[in-house]
């Protein structure tokens, strides 16, 4: 598998934040939908700058196609499953898209980390985008109840797809998604017994209504970030989709990655809402906050990006059991 070098992915980390800076949304509703493909831009860019290249792992990938027969919204869906080439069965690795137009290599620079490390990895093109048939639409407080729950049921449709193959370890499927990922794929641990884990960074417990009239506050500069959360709790506008019953009633154990300086999603009022949960589905979840960085895992003072993939495979290896 090619990988950019890090100095290519300076430059089209760049490229795109001159993209969004000049972008000048004409209704609050794409303003929304702006903001959602920032989020899902940056997370997807920067787990690659400034890291050192791994040797690769031999692996075998394949195209698979899919089919999710929801009534009014069928879509096909293309993908790609790459597996280590060691014999036995293998822990999946699913990649939940974050906002925006995201294909199945929006996070081509964790592939070969978790080949690595004897995990599979399956990504799909999002409905609409690259080979996949439907339509793509942006996520907003509006149509958050009805989009959310789809793209959930994309994600268990792959999942179905997959999860019998004779190299997959159909006990040991991990979730893996950042920023917009954090509303699916609770939703998608509540819809299917296979999913055994789950690892989500900077993801809203929020509503969609609240984190966006957060990020609008925060992200001003005029309004810090626990004043901006102090506001939101006095939000009385249209709250859309709401994560928290589907985490409330997870089976599955979860890792959450935080930034203590997110300008996007309101960590202290995120972490806080997993502290509210029932001793038993509290357990199931880990918690992990960096001090120093943003949304992203990026510190706004230096402009480096926490290295925070030696914790999470330290996390997975400790969870995931192996066959």
């Amino acid at each position: 598998m090619n990988e950019l070098s890090c100095g290519a992915m300076r430059h089209r980390f760049n490229f795109v934040m001159a993209i969004v800076r000049a972008a000048k949304p004409s209704s609050t509703v794409q303003k929304q939908f702006n903001h959602f493909r920032f989020l899902s831009l940056v997370l997807v860019l920067i787990p690659t700058l400034a890291r050192a290249q791994t040797s690769p792992a031999d692996f075998r990938s394949e195209t698979i196609r899919f089919t999710n027969p929801a009534v009014g919204f069928a879509a096909e869906i293309e993908g790609l499953l790459q597996c280590p080439s060691t014999p036995g069965k293998h822990p999946l690795v699913v990649f939940i898209h974050g906002s925006g137009q995201g294909t199945r290599f929006e996070y081509d620079n964790l592939f070969q980390l978790f080949l690595n490390k004897g995990f599979a990895v399956f990504s799909y093109d999002k409905r609409g985008v690259g080979k996949s048939s439907g339509t793509y639409n942006g996520v907003g407080p509006k149509n958050s109840p009805m989009m959310i729950p789809l793209l959930a049921s994309d994600a268990y449709q792959a999942i179905e797809t997959v999860r019998n193959r004779h190299n997959i370890d159909s006990t040991s499927i991990i979730l893996f998604g950042a920023s917009q990922a954090g509303w699916i794929i609770p939703v998608v641990a509540s819809m299917t017994s296979s999913v055994s884990h789950f690892v989500i960074l900077c993801g809203p417990t929020v509503t969609v209504g609240e984190e966006i009239y957060y990020s609008q506050l925060a992200e001003t500069g005029n309004v810090g970030i626990a004043e901006a959360e102090n506001r939101m709790k006095a939000y009385a506008g249209l709250r859309g989709f709401d994560p928290y019953p589907y985490i409330a009633t997870q089976k599955q154990k979860g890792l959450w990655i935080f930034g203590a300086k997110d300008h996007s999603v309101p960590t202290a009022t995120s972490i806080q809402l997993l502290n509210s949960l029932t001793p038993s589905v509290k357990r199931r979840n880990t918690i992990k906050l960096y001090p120093q960085v943003g949304h992203g895992l990026r510190n706004p003072d230096t402009g480096t990006f926490e290295n925070y993939e030696p914790y999470m495979f330290d996390w997975l290896e400790t969870n995931v059991a192996r066959k």
